[in-house]
Formats: structure tokens, C-alpha cells, sequence
């Protein structure tokens, strides 16, 4: 008893439904002719693998009722995660911050959450977790670092002759150091 027009269903194991073709398989999904929603599927030496969506594409679980449990992606390329509405290329959203305009100079990626709020970056114990600050002028120009068997947190360029500087109320420097300490 079938409730919808198209019912795949094995009673002793996985039901299959296979699209084969010379060039590939796809699976479209149209609205009165018009195509919202395209699987695609080929070898490796044309388009490969790709789901296209005509406006955004947005996934989530039957529980999700608000868009917070789900990954979105919007037709500029930004992705969502625990958001519907992306301010930046990735953004993972725990609980919303509130409302203010992120400062664009530091946007591509968003972590917000509405209680604290961080990025772990875990190595192990031996090894050393960074953050690197590159340009096509220099690979590491900069880096934030810390060993855990050494016990040791770094800060700093990474370039000869690079500089230090320590910021202090409305970004004023307040102290600048040199590889002589000064």
C-alpha cells in the first residue's frame, strides 16, 4: 500500500533505486517543469559528484524546527552552521550573541554564541597548536603557538625584522618589541 506514487520498499533489506546513464546519473527535482533541486552523479573526468540547488541549499534533522541544528548553505557561498543567515563564509552559530555588525576586516569566519564562546585547537602532547598570519609575500609571517610539554605560549612575527606590538583602550599601542628586546 503505497501513500505516495513512487514506494521502493524490500522487505528483507535496503531498498534501491539505481540511475544509470553513458555520461552519468541524476536525480532532478522540479516544481511545475522548473528544477530546484539536481543530484548529479559521474566519473571523476567530468563533473564528478555534485548536488545543485537553484537558490540555497539547507540540511537539517526531522527535530529541527528553527534552523539551529542544521547546516545551510546560501547561494553566495556562505555556509551556516546552527544558522540560517551566515555573516560570514562559515559561520557556527552555538546561540545567538545578539544583534551588532561584525567588523569586516575579520569576517570569513564567525563563531557566536550567546554564553562563552571559543575555537580549540588540540595536538598532541608533544607537538605544538598554532595559528599562522601568512601572505603570498611570506608562508608565516606570524604566529600564535603553544607547547604543551614545554609549557611554552608564543605570540609574534615569524620574519626577520618583524615587530611586536601590545594594544591597549581603542588600539592604542602602548609597547613594541624588537628581536633586541626594545
Amino acid at each position: 500500500n503505497p501513500s505516495v506514487l513512487l514506494d521502493v520498499y524490500n522487505t528483507g533489506g535496503w531498498g534501491n533505486i539505481d540511475i544509470d546513464g553513458t555520461s552519468g546519473g541524476e536525480l532532478r527535482f522540479q516544481k511545475a517543469g522548473s528544477t530546484y533541486l539536481a543530484i548529479y552523479a559521474s566519473d571523476t573526468s567530468s563533473t564528478s559528484s555534485v548536488i545543485k540547488a537553484t537558490d540555497h541549499l539547507h540540511i537539517y534533522s526531522n527535530a529541527d524546527s528553527d534552523g539551529s541544528h542544521s547546516i545551510y548553505l546560501d547561494d553566495a557561498g556562505d555556509v551556516g552552521i546552527g544558522t540560517t543567515d551566515p555573516s560570514a563564509k562559515l559561520h557556527v552559530r552555538s546561540a545567538n550573541a545578539g544583534s551588532f555588525t561584525y567588523d569586516t576586516n575579520a569576517d570569513d569566519l564567525i563563531v557566536e554564541s550567546n554564553a562563552n564562546g571559543g575555537i580549540a585547537i588540540a595536538t598532541a602532547a608533544a607537538n605544538t597548536s598554532r595559528i599562522i598570519f601568512a601572505s603570498p609575500d611570506d608562508a608565516t609571517g606570524g604566529e600564535i603557538s603553544f607547547n604543551q610539554t614545554a609549557k611554552l605560549m608564543k605570540i609574534g612575527p615569524t620574519t626577520a625584522n618583524g615587530l611586536l606590538a601590545l594594544q591597549s583602550a581603542n588600539g592604542v599601542e602602548t609597547m613594541r618589541l624588537d628581536a633586541s628586546n626594545r
